[in-house]
């Protein structure tokens, strides 16, 4: 299993976090007051999980896995601008160690 874990600034306009080496299966991100953030790469495009929350699912916040990374799109859970993010990604390195569903 790959794990990587960093932080970026939020700017409120669509942007990547590249680098990790790997195409993540899992991310998790936190920032300021805003509640921690999922996605899977099971999960609808462009949704994320709120942990620890009975509500529906956040659209436009994480919106893509890449091959190297991911895409934040513009809602406040993941990229208010000016906030500092903590991120933790995690994924499969082709032996079956991580699955979702």
């Amino acid at each position: 299993m790959y794990v990587r874990s960093g932080t970026y600034v939020g700017t409120g306009a669509v942007q990547g976090v590249t680098g990790l080496g790997f195409a993540p299966k899992i991310v998790f991100i936190k920032g300021g007051a805003n509640t921690c953030v999922v996605k899977t790469d099971s999960m609808p495009t462009s949704s994320v999980k709120e942990i620890s929350q009975a509500a529906a699912l956040v659209t436009n916040a994480i919106t893509a896995f890449t091959s190297d990374g991911f895409t934040l799109g513009t809602d406040n859970h993941a990229n208010n601008s000016g906030t500092t993010y903590f991120w933790l990604a995690l994924g499969d390195n082709g032996g079956a160690d991580l699955e979702t569903g």
